[in-house]
């Protein structure tokens, strides 16, 4: 938009400022953002109780499945790397046989699991070529879903960690686990 100043010369205003431009109340240190991230964190466990035993995703030691995929040219973008689009298929890779295993139901037309939440947690860049081995463990069993949380890497290398939440659904609604299956995954939990 073109705007016209009291001296008569016409001025362009922009909503977009670089770094150096913004005032220095706006531009924050790494650490204040660390510190601000940690306090985030805390509160949010505070809030959601769930969140406070979450087992470290990073740790590849905790992981009783594991998968491989192959990174392709296709999943760069544009800086040469490993696009953020192509972890989501990554975590695909160890969700789906783990679902498909024989601890879980197999699917019909009354019940079966649905992704309800996927959250990805970015750690490092990868790129092409490559193989990514993803781990794959239950983190949390609820009364209707289990999480499931996954460790993305790249030799010995954590480049993401991810949680699945998988709804039970049984004739269209969230319905307990069966006894059969929360006793199977009890077995799997993350210690």
């Amino acid at each position: 938009m073109r705007s016209t100043g009291a001296s008569g010369a016409s001025a362009s205003s922009s909503r977009h400022h670089s770094v150096a431009s913004r005032p220095a109340s706006c531009q924050r240190s790494s650490s204040a953002l660390s510190a601000s991230s940690s306090f985030i964190r805390s509160r949010l466990r505070s809030i959601y109780p769930s969140m406070q035993n979450t087992p470290d995703l990073t740790d590849a030691t905790i992981y009783n499945e594991w998968s491989e995929d192959t990174i392709r040219f296709g999943d760069m973008d544009a800086t040469g790397h490993v696009n953020n689009v192509a972890f989501a298929r990554y975590v695909e890779s160890g969700r789906v046989p783990f679902m498909r295993s024989d601890l879980i139901p197999a699917y019909d037309n009354t019940q079966r699991f649905v992704v309800g939440h996927l959250s990805i947690h970015f750690r490092a860049q990868a790129w092409w070529p490559g193989t990514v081995r993803i781990g794959t463990v239950v983190a949390k069993l609820g009364r209707t879903s289990l999480t499931l949380g996954h460790g993305l890497f790249v030799e010995d290398r954590c480049i993401a960690t991810a949680e699945t939440v998988m709804v039970y659904i049984v004739e269209g609604k969230a319905s307990p686990l069966p006894e059969t299956v929360r006793a199977g995954l009890e077995k799997l939990l993350a210690a």
